[in-house]
């Protein structure tokens, strides 16, 4: 009898990486603190403002005097963005970059940045900070469900997580190949997200996705058979508030349509 492979699996077929090498390069972070990619980051990223999913709930999500974290801070280019949105909020950023934490430091001196890897566990305390992002991250870390995970548990009021989500179900974790080395690049399938939700069934009271199709970054290789517009840049909204369960996707052909299943 010829074997199915299971949907949820993780898909190196097209890319001739070994498992095991993928798992060695996922535990490096020389990538992250080489100068190339710093000051590739500073000329272009830090200075483009917020992408289009960003911007859609940056402005309706952050308030005045919020106790904000921004993980995955990287040169701390959100910090002049937030506070152009609400002055008076208490920034902090974290990254695993020590010489990102650094140049953000020097840049921004009034704001806080510390250097650790939020997927191993936030130093915080649950529900510390009104306002969390973690933006253009989880694409990049294996363990992103524990990054989730702590995300959430800090979260007082709200989440700002993004991902690249894929129609297809299963996780597929690929790679980037930058100049400065190459990176892990991680699809999620509707099917993941929704496990990913499930896990938190009850917590939250809102949830609100946007998101579009776009080529993911430059030198991501996309799963078998599929094109780079198959990409949906998407960011989801979880909200512990209000107090009537709150429920709102804005992605293309009906991705994730009934995701709320998962979480109310």
């Amino acid at each position: 009898m010829q074997q199915v492979a299971p949907a949820f699996q993780f898909r190196f077929d097209a890319l001739a990486v070994p498992l095991q090498a993928f798992l060695t390069m996922s535990k490096k972070i020389e990538y992250w603190e080489s100068d190339g990619h710093w000051q590739a980051y500073t000329d272009k990223r830090s200075k483009a403002g917020p992408y289009k999913s960003e911007e859609y709930f940056i402005k309706r999500v952050l308030r005045s005097r919020d106790k904000a974290l921004d993980v995955g801070c990287a040169c701390g280019g959100y910090f002049p963005i937030l506070k152009g949105q609400q002055p008076d909020i208490a920034y902090q950023g974290v990254d695993i970059s020590a010489k990102a934490v650094a140049l953000a430091q020097k840049t921004y001196p009034t704001a806080n940045f510390r250097a650790l890897d939020a997927s191993q566990g936030l130093p915080f305390g649950d529900r510390e900070f009104d306002y969390v992002q973690c933006l253009n991250v989880q694409v990049h870390v294996p363990d992103w469900r524990n990054l989730f995970r702590e995300c959430w548990r800090v979260a007082k009021r709200d989440l700002l997580f993004d991902i690249r989500l894929l129609r297809q179900n299963g996780e597929f974790k690929s790679v980037a190949l930058m100049e400065g080395g190459d990176v892990p690049y991680i699809f999620l399938g509707q099917d993941t997200v929704q496990a990913m939700l499930a896990e938190i069934r009850g917590q939250a009271q809102g949830l609100h996705i946007f998101g579009y199709y776009h080529p993911p970054q430059k030198g991501a290789i996309m799963p078998p058979g599929l094109k780079p517009d198959d990409c949906c840049m998407a960011i989801l909204w979880l909200s512990r508030g209000p107090l009537e369960p709150q429920f709102e996707v804005n992605l293309p052909d009906g991705l994730l349509h009934n995701v709320g299943s998962a979480l109310f």
